[in-house]
């Protein structure tokens, strides 16, 4: 009896865990949301570093190259119309 009411309790803890994990999930969802209505600029730097991470981490090669492509491209557009 005494390891059913310990397969029933982790059961019961399982189950709160995923829903917790649920809720984090949907509260994360709805910052963002709420970040590209209110703060556009802060949210969408925010997802371009998350995904600069990302691309890091599973390419990174490819995604160095890009980013210094990327700088020289903003470098060059700079010198052409000179300082802001």
């Amino acid at each position: 009896m005494k390891l059913v009411g310990q397969i029933l309790l982790v059961c019961v803890l399982l189950s709160v865990l995923k829903a917790l994990v649920a809720f984090i999930a949907i509260a994360i969802v709805l910052l963002l949301i709420w970040g590209l209505l209110f703060r556009t600029p802060a949210t969408v730097g925010l997802i371009s570093f998350s995904l600069l991470i990302e691309a890091l981490q599973l390419h990174p090669l490819v995604a160095g190259v890009l980013v210094v492509l990327i700088s020289c491209i903003i470098l060059i557009a700079r010198i052409k119309t000179g300082p802001a």
